[in-house]
């Protein structure tokens, strides 16, 4: 009699059923993921423009106002209508500075955006200098109310405007008592070295004018992005050899041909922060300066100085300095 082994197959089907059944969710899982990250991409992508136009039509708008004076730096009643939305900015002053706040809304295709604008004035009383920083903060909501929106989908983007002429952070230094040092030639006082007259200048003179040294002291540690040292008045007048010694005109009267001679021969700019470092520097001879008549160094970002030396050597006698400019 024989014996029949009876495997007991019931259940394969559904355990193949349920497994296919996972396979095929956890791909329709991945592919909704992906769909759905698209989506916020695209949406993402939709917010940052809405809040990018919003900020440079802020922008725009504070730069058409400031074109038409509607943002005085020097005013304690300023006219606090503007066109744009007609639109009251917020005024405040302290010192030397002015500000100006206005909000814009309902910008867009939806009406949803807005920008919040800030136009920031400095003036200064020793010059007819006025710088602006204009700042404008795009939303992509908030528009519909006060542009404080504080949903999770709020975008900002900003847009900072500079404009105005630089201080020359030197100027009148050497009016002060005790800011500045070096030897100068009576009838030539050290206050020349930053009165911001190219005609005037300082030179030690004969029998120590071959090497010469001069500090300014800026008054405490400030950013300094660019120093000038200025070596030549712009008029030459002819038989007084030009710039004395650094843009000489030779023999000839003639100045810019061959007979001409640079006589800097070795510079150095130093800046004082605490310690004394070297700026710039030149030992090349005889042409230590290009025929432009002023050194001119660009400084790393962030550099902040409280001393500016500048020293030279010369082959004559009568080289000087006619202006030392810290921007």
């Amino acid at each position: 009699m024989s014996k029949q082994k009876i495997k007991n197959n019931k259940g394969f089907v559904l355990l193949f059923a349920v497994t296919l059944t996972a396979i095929l969710f956890a791909i329709a899982i991945g592919i909704s993921n992906i769909a759905l990250k698209e989506l916020n991409f695209s949406t993402s992508a939709q917010d940052s423009n809405d809040s990018f136009f919003a900020a440079d039509v802020g922008v725009e708008c504070a730069l058409y106002e400031d074109k038409s004076a509607k943002f005085p730096a020097q005013t304690t009643n300023p006219n606090l209508t503007i066109s744009c939305n007609n639109t009251v900015p917020t005024f405040s002053t302290s010192g030397t500075t002015a500000s100006y706040d206005f909000t814009m809304l309902a910008l867009g295709n939806t009406n949803k955006s807005c920008v919040k604008v800030t136009v920031f004035k400095e003036w200064f009383a020793d010059t007819s200098i006025v710088n602006t920083l204009v700042t404008s903060r795009g939303y992509n909501l908030g528009g519909d109310g006060s542009c404080g929106s504080t949903s999770s989908r709020l975008v900002e983007r900003e847009l900072d405007v500079r404009y105005g002429t630089h201080r020359n952070l030197a100027l009148g230094r050497c009016a002060i008592a005790g800011a500045c040092t070096g030897v100068s030639q009576s009838g030539n006082p050290l206050s020349n070295l930053t009165d911001g007259n190219y005609i005037s200048q300082v030179y030690p003179g004969a029998p120590d004018g071959r090497t010469w040294s001069y500090e300014v002291d800026l008054g405490s540690s400030v950013l300094v992005s660019q120093i000038r040292v200025v070596l030549c008045k712009p008029t030459h007048i002819p038989g007084n050899n030009g710039c004395y010694g650094y843009d000489y005109w030779g023999n000839n009267g003639i100045l810019g041909d061959g007979d001409d001679s640079p006589y800097i021969n070795h510079w150095k700019i130093e800046g004082y922060n605490g310690s004394y470092s070297t700026l710039a520097e030149s030992t090349a001879s005889p042409n230590g300066v290009p025929n432009s008549h002023k050194i001119e160094i660009s400084l790393p970002a962030n550099t902040n100085l409280q001393k500016i030396k500048v020293s030279a050597e010369s082959t004559v006698n009568w080289i000087g300095l006619y202006e030392l400019e810290a921007y």
